[in-house]
């Protein structure tokens, strides 16, 4: 479900482009808004969006700050690698969770 998560569906002829510039995987955006220069970082789950058209979820709209249907730039980024991450359980709940791993993954 592309609300769910950090993707994009973006227009076959994006894909051409990054085939053309030979862009290599995995395919990272910068998505702003360039009325308040609010920006994130997205993946691309498909290729599928009509063209002149990019799907963003919800979560990225309201947190851009965009009205539905408004405008965003999309461009090609790439971010390095990331080299630490600490998570802080919300409860103390997470600590019964016996396959800890296998649930972040999912």
């Amino acid at each position: 479900n592309i609300q769910r998560g950090g993707k994009l569906l973006l227009p076959s002829s994006a894909l051409e482009q990054i085939s053309f510039l030979e862009i290599s995987t995995p395919f990272m955006f910068k998505v702003t808004n360039n009325i308040n220069g609010r920006s994130t970082h997205a993946g691309v789950y498909e290729f599928t969006a009509e063209p002149g058209e990019v799907c963003v979820p919800q979560w990225m709209i309201k947190n851009l700050g965009i009205l539905p249907g408004g405008p965003v730039v999309v461009e090609s980024v790439s971010l390095p690698a990331a080299t630490f991450c600490r998570l802080e359980p919300l409860t103390r709940n997470f600590a019964y969770i016996s396959d800890v791993k296998t649930v972040l993954e999912e």
